[in-house]
Parts: structure tokens; C-alpha cells; sequence
């Protein structure tokens, strides 16, 4: 595929990606070396608006390197302008020689990896009807997921999305009833409005016997339109369901505007100062990088990731309100009782 700058990436014999200039090296001067570089770096750059596609063991390291100190938050800001002193440092190694080097190479590695993560998170497109999972623990976008797939329904589910369905399925979140009365006509419309997610099998292993291990990544919201199948397996029902993602209703007035804005500032400002009280806790090495504040919709989902990943039913909520507001003030008062908390304990001490 193409990158910018003359650059394409393309699979070797082994397996293994490569980066290639359109021109041959024997062409290859270090102005053109140079451009190369640049032009990762400048994807790197594009990427970190949505840092839910950066590599999650990239954290770790970036926290070891730059020791951001305790009270600042590893987020879309401060990435970019890590990548930033990044390429500064690249431009002073030697690309005179063969091949780019180690800092540039490890770049190329980032923007393969956030390439393909970035398809799964962002698709240009997708079926108009998927076979769905149902399972009463929502999920958020950019959630990283592990399933043992055994019962016959979803070892069919399984097999049909890696061989004919883009590697795709729904992750559909319904409560108990709605879980249990899927089958027949006036039961299954309970499936109808339900939310979840569309999820990207980034690996399976099938056993002899069907039966799969995948790991799999949370993409874009949905809402179930419509049931256009069900085929029964041993009694359990497998649907096949239309769509529509869903996606936070703009704010409609500059009232609104504001509200969102400050509280997503503040709710930012008080993740800071929880740092401040626990810097060997980094939610960033589960997380993944934090969304800035400015894009309040991302920002209020990974937020409900940690604040409301032990209480389903809040969470399923998160997942299905189209209203920013609405879910930052869903745990706002966790939020403040976490910083609070900490506050008082460490002015204690």
C-alpha cells in the first residue's frame, strides 16, 4: 500500500513487511532518505489525533524514556509532541548509509501498526449485515478483547467472519432478558435497538473441532436495525443483523458547547491531580493513550473504560447515549470522590 513521498510498503517471501521508495536505491540519495523519514514521521503525526490506534506496549517504554512526571497524563498532546523530538533526533542520526535507521525503522513499525489498527477503529466501510455475538458485559471502542469460541452457533459465526466476512462480527451487549429471548418473532425484536460494537479479529486459532481462540478489537458503535436471519444451532439461535453506527450528537448551541468543553477540561485536570497522589499507578499501560479533552467523545469513552469498567449497566449506557454530557456526568462524582479522596489522604500524611 501507499504511504506518501514515494514510499509503498509490501510483504516479503517471509512474511515480513517492508519499507520500499518507489525509485531504486542505487536513486536513493540521503535527501531522499530524508524525505522518507519525514514522511513517517508525518503520518505518526496524523495518527496521534486518534491515539486509540498506537500500539499499546508503545506506553510503557514512552513512560521509561521521557519520565512525564507523576502528575502528567500520558495524552494525544504530549504524543505528538514526543514524535516530534522523535524525528528531531532521527534527523540528527546517520541516514547516509544503508537502509534507514534503528529510530526510523521502529517508526515504520508504528505506522504499519497504526495503519491496520486504524482500519479496524475507523473502516471506510462495512458489511450491511453481520452475524452477532451476545454477551451481557459491554464493550467500549478501541477495548482490546479474548474469546474461546465452543459453542456450535458461534464456532459457525467464527469461521463464516474470517472466510467470508472481512474478519467482522457484532459484539452485541443486551441485558439478561433481551439475552434470553432472542428466538422467535415477537421475542427477537427485543435484539432490535440493541447496542454494541463491531469487532476485528486481529487473531484466531481454530482447533480441530472448530472451536477458536481470537483476539479481537472493539471498532465503531452500532445500533441493531433489523433482524434478517436466524439459523438454530443445537437449539441456540445465531442472528444475523443490520445496523447503523452510532456516533455523539453534535451540540446543537454554544450553551452546550461550553458546558462540554469545561467539563471535559476539568475531568482532565483532576486525572492530572490523581497522578499527582498515585504516580505508580499509569491507567495509560491499560487503557492505551489518552484522547485529549478537546475531543470530548473519546476522551468520555476511555474515561467510562476506567471509571465504569466494573459496573456493567453504567457502561452499557456509556455505550449507547448519543450525548457527550450525558456520559461525562455519568461518573463525574467518581471522579471527583477519587480526587478527593486522594486529596485528603495525602494532606493527612
Amino acid at each position: 500500500g501507499e504511504l506518501s513521498d514515494g514510499l509503498t510498503i509490501r510483504r516479503t517471501n517471509s512474511n515480513e513487511w517492508q519499507l520500499r521508495p518507489y525509485f531504486s536505491s542505487s536513486e536513493l540519495d540521503p535527501k531522499g532518505k530524508m524525505s522518507i523519514v519525514r514522511s513517517l514521521y508525518r503520518s505518526l503525526l496524523r495518527y496521534s489525533r486518534h491515539p486509540e490506534v498506537f500500539p499499546p506496549d508503545m506506553v510503557e517504554p514512552i513512560l521509561s524514556k521521557y519520565e512525564l512526571p507523576q502528575h502528567t497524563i500520558l495524552n494525544t498532546n504530549k504524543l505528538r509532541d514526543i514524535i516530534r523530538d522523535e524525528f528531531k533526533q532521527d534527523v540528527d542520526e546517520d541516514v547516509e548509509g544503508e537502509g534507514s535507521s534503528e529510530r526510523t525503522s521502529q517508526a515504520f513499525s508504528v505506522v504499519r501498526f497504526c495503519s491496520e489498527r486504524s482500519a479496524f477503529l475507523q473502516p471506510d466501510s462495512l458489511p450491511e449485515t453481520l452475524a452477532a455475538f451476545i454477551y451481557g458485559k459491554p464493550e467500549l471502542p478501541g477495548s482490546l478483547v479474548h474469546f474461546h469460541f465452543f459453542e456450535p452457533r458461534y464456532k459457525v459465526m467464527i469461521k463464516e467472519a474470517m472466510e467470508e466476512r472481512e474478519k467482522r462480527f457484532l459484539y452485541l451487549y443486551t441485558r439478561p432478558a433481551a439475552a434470553e429471548q432472542q428466538l422467535g418473532s415477537e421475542e427477537g425484536e427485543s435484539l432490535i435497538g440493541q447496542c454494541g460494537v463491531v469487532l476485528s479479529v486481529e487473531e484466531c486459532l481454530f482447533e480441530d473441532d472448530g472451536r477458536a481462540n481470537i483476539r479481537a478489537i472493539c471498532g465503531p458503535r452500532i445500533r441493531v436495525t433489523d433482524i434478517v436471519e436466524q439459523r438454530v444451532f443445537e437449539g441456540s439461535p445465531l442472528s444475523e443483523l443490520s445496523y447503523e453506527t452510532i456516533t455523539d450528537t453534535p451540540p446543537t448551541n454554544d450553551e452546550d458547547r461550553k458546558e462540554i468543553a469545561e467539563t471535559a477540561r476539568h475531568y482532565e485536570y483532576l486525572v492530572h491531580e490523581i497522578y499527582r497522589y498515585i504516580p505508580r499507578v499509569r491507567i495509560e499501560t491499560q487503557l492505551g493513550i489518552a484522547p485529549s479533552s478537546s475531543h470530548s467523545e473519546n476522551f468520555s469513552l476511555w474515561l467510562a473504560k476506567w471509571l465504569q469498567g466494573n459496573d456493567y449497566s453504567a457502561q452499557g449506557l456509556s455505550l449507547e447515549t448519543e450525548k457527550t454530557l450525558v456520559r461525562l456526568k455519568s461518573f463525574g462524582t467518581t471522579l471527583e470522590k477519587i480526587h478527593d479522596t486522594l486529596k485528603a489522604k495525602n494532606e493527612a500524611e
